[in-house]
């Protein structure tokens, strides 16, 4: 670190730094960044219900877009991140006041404005401006405000944009020290990030699932094992992405779900879209490895390869999930099923269950009381199956 503090400067920017990664502060014609922006602390702000960002402000971000313009032009790529980075993160002193006050809806509208004129600077410049930061706060506050889609949306954009500027450094694995990244893996050991508190209650989640796999089959299957040859795992890197998505859609359903509120035909369907995403998941997990194109071929070949079963398809044609779906679904969930006067394995009838599942889910929507009598077992034993696939194929 040098002892002075360096400078670049363009069209009345100024930007002290004293490393790439380290910008001190930032002048826009002699006047502070930060203290520009804080103006829109809470003692001076108070349009609480509508969002209200003077023009200066959209001027000001237009010309920081123009030096990092400037950056890139002079290879300086690491600075112009963390110059957008900086610039974003003035905005954070509005968004605080809107969460202090559960204005969430407005810190959502905050960051949409910091987005808008983002795109509309990169709409008449050939570059774009590293958006990891708005975002990744964008993401968080739809995940504050319970709307898993849109959350997952932009906290995939961020990553995106986490990706592409790793790659403009040539540091390719760099994304993955960043907030977005380490979201999306559950890497519940870092707690300055953001969105650690939700990190933190997901692993909780896959905890209890992992002690209930181990009870179930007596296994000794660790989260450890979970967390590198899934959630670390290079080449699973958007099944993972989409099993979060759905992990999280499980625990807003046990945080709003009541018996009162599940005798619904809606509550039939939503609970069946979540079963047969997991049984994609598991589907696609195993095919990474097993090169099958069919579900039923990777089940029979795990099956005879690591569980001693060679006729795991006369098992699921005996249980006839086609003419008796609800009683085959219920016959592998009990793990006691007896085919040809012998006892089939326990691990056995959980892989037949998501062959059966899979299949319904990909041929037609229909509401069964199944669905919801039985939704938090058909969960656990998928996960359950998710787990021996990791087990036995990574």
């Amino acid at each position: 670190m040098s002892n002075s503090p360096q400078k670049f400067e363009h069209n009345g920017v100024e930007v002290f730094y004293d490393s790439p990664e380290t910008i001190l502060r930032v002048m826009i014609d002699s006047r502070d960044l930060v203290n520009i922006f804080g103006l829109l602390n809470e003692p001076n702000y108070h349009a609480v219900d509508v969002l209200y960002i003077p023009t200066e402000f959209d001027a000001i971000c237009f010309r920081i877009f123009d030096t990092i313009e400037e950056m890139n032009s002079q290879t300086e790529f690491i600075l112009s991140v963390y110059l957008a980075n900086f610039l974003f993160q003035q905005f954070t002193i509005l968004w605080t006041y809107y969460l202090t006050h559960n204005r969430h809806l407005m810190g959502t509208k905050l960051w949409q404005h910091a987005c808008r004129i983002t795109w509309q600077w990169e709409g008449s410049h050939n570059m774009k401006v590293h958006k990891g930061t708005p975002y990744f706060f964008l993401g968080g506050n739809q995940l504050m405000q319970g709307n898993l889609d849109n959350a997952f949306l932009f906290i995939h954009n961020a990553m995106e944009e986490d990706i592409r500027y790793s790659d403009q450094i040539i540091d390719q694995l760099l994304y993955k020290t960043m907030p977005a990244y380490l979201f999306s893996s559950l890497i519940a050991d870092d707690p300055r990030n953001y969105l650690f508190p939700y990190v933190h209650g997901a692993k909780r989640k896959i905890d209890s699932f992992i002690l209930d796999h181990n009870v179930l089959l007596s296994k000794n299957f660790p989260y450890s094992n979970f967390d590198i040859k899934f959630l670390k795992n290079q080449d699973l890197e958007e099944i993972k992405f989409f099993f979060v998505y759905n992990l999280f859609t499980m625990i807003n359903h046990d945080n709003m779900d009541t018996k009162e509120l599940q005798k619904n035909e809606f509550s039939k369907l939503r609970n069946l879209d979540l079963i047969f995403n997991l049984c994609l998941i598991i589907d696609e997990t195993m095919k990474k490895k097993t090169n099958q194109e069919y579900i039923s071929e990777s089940i029979k070949q795990l099956c005879s390869s690591k569980l001693n079963e060679t006729d795991a398809h006369g098992i699921f044609a005996k249980l006839d999930f086609r003419n008796d779906f609800e009683n085959a679904v219920k016959t592998c969930l009990s793990l006691n099923y007896s085919y040809n006067s012998r006892s089939i394995n326990k691990e056995v009838l959980l892989l037949i269950l998501v062959w059966g599942l899979r299949n319904f889910g990909g041929h037609k929507i229909e509401a069964r009381e199944l669905f919801v009598d039985n939704y938090q077992n058909l969960v656990k034993q998928l996960l359950s199956v998710l787990f021996l696939t990791i087990e036995y194929f990574y």
